[in-house]
């Protein structure tokens, strides 16, 4: 039987008032789960919930172990005068694997990287934090056809031993990389 990492029942979540919700959803190891909806239907914000960054009104969430979580809105430390080896350091990550063409953004400053090698990078970072429960929200966001080829790998050599739950606009890779889909309406889950 396959392990679950992660149950959601009846959650709903948002900043001052719920804006997502009721939502039920479980991930298993093994499951790369893409989450569709419309744009503002909660998406988002229920990513956020479940990795512990935005209020839950009411609802359970149950890990049963680690999440990595890559959010849609790039970090604060694309203003920090950070190398791109320093940036994975503070997330406790090496640089082992990393693809050649990206290797040069290492000794970079990460603020004055493209926003294809940053999203990279910070990827890599997500995905690499030896994590249980990976929750990636728009992975694809300025990447090159070549660079979401190699994510579709990673993500691929990855989903045996975890679980995945990501968001994106991108429908083709979506149908390349998930296994299970859900759509987000309002106010719920439809399967």
């Amino acid at each position: 039987m396959t392990q679950t990492l992660l149950d959601i029942r009846e959650l709903c979540a948002g900043y001052r008032q719920p804006v997502v919700g009721p939502v039920s959803l479980t991930l298993k190891r093994g499951d790369i789960l893409a989450l569709n909806g419309a744009n503002g239907c909660g998406k988002s914000t229920l990513l956020g919930a479940i990795a512990g960054h935005v209020k839950r009104f009411s609802g359970d969430i149950q890990r049963y172990g680690t999440i990595s979580w890559l959010p849609q809105v790039n970090s604060t430390a694309d203003e920090l005068p950070l190398t791109g080896l320093e940036f994975l350091a503070l997330a406790n990550v090496t640089p082992k694997g990393l693809p050649e063409p990206l290797r040069g953004a290492l000794t970079s400053r990460y603020d004055r990287l493209s926003g294809g090698q940053r999203q990279l990078l910070r990827v890599w970072a997500t995905l690499h934090r030896n994590a249980d429960i990976l929750i990636l929200d728009e992975p694809t966001n300025n990447l090159d056809p070549a660079s979401e080829t190699f994510l579709i790998g990673q993500l691929k050599s990855l989903a045996n031993q975890r679980a995945i739950l990501l968001v994106s606009h991108e429908q083709p890779f979506l149908e390349r990389i998930a296994n299970r889909e859900i759509r987000l309406s309002s106010p719920g889950v439809a399967a």
